[in-house]
């Protein structure tokens, strides 16, 4: 693999070719340096994986080894990139169009996933792992830019700290196409 670009912290664009033709592929990795974030990026490579297909999924690519000393270890994964940018690097965004999808796309995967029904089934996926919380805090972020409720691991993450604020100060580079309201009231009624 070759690196091309940095896209965020422990996630890159890189290339490497294609088996087969051997034409370069566009990948994104995402990775760990840090043994705090072995466990999460762990658990998100796992879930990764086993998502069923869906247009709205990014597909997983492979899982990515090294060598480190005398033993193999995992560092990460790739997945397909698709270009067009980040949330982030977008100024205008139809958010409306966003929710109502991460909404359909959320039922769907709860409907069909067998990997989240056992883990339901187990009484493993409370708030710790929760996909509402996750997308109340995207949409927290898209609006006011404000990223601090996640500088804590996902596990000790509370959507309440976030639902609970009187008012979500939107950033004066961000243009929405609704109310903040709409979008809190549609996030209240989804969870």
């Amino acid at each position: 693999m070759h690196e091309n670009d940095r896209l965020g912290p422990m996630v890159d664009l890189v290339s490497r070719h294609a088996f087969g033709d051997g034409s370069p592929k566009l990948l994104v990795f995402k990775y760990y340096l840090h043994e705090q974030f072995t466990e999460a990026r762990w658990a998100e490579m796992n879930l990764w994986m086993r998502l069923p297909a869906n247009h709205h999924i990014v597909p997983f690519d492979r899982v990515v080894s090294d060598r480190l000393g005398d033993e193999d270890v995992v560092v990460g994964f790739t997945t397909k990139f698709i270009p067009g940018g980040t949330l982030e690097d977008r100024k205008q965004f139809k958010l409306r169009i966003f929710l109502w999808i991460v909404i359909r796309f959320m039922t769907f995967f709860f409907l069909t996933s067998t990997t989240l029904h056992a883990r339901i089934e187990e009484g493993d996926a409370g708030p710790a792992w929760n996909d509402v919380k996750g997308t109340i805090f995207t949409v927290y972020e898209l609006i006011t830019r404000d990223d601090s409720f996640r500088q804590k691991p996902f596990w000790e993450q509370n959507s309440a700290d976030v639902e609970s604020m009187k008012e979500w100060a939107k950033h004066p580079d961000v243009e929405i196409d609704h109310p903040i309201s709409m979008f809190r009231q549609t996030l209240d009624s989804s969870g």
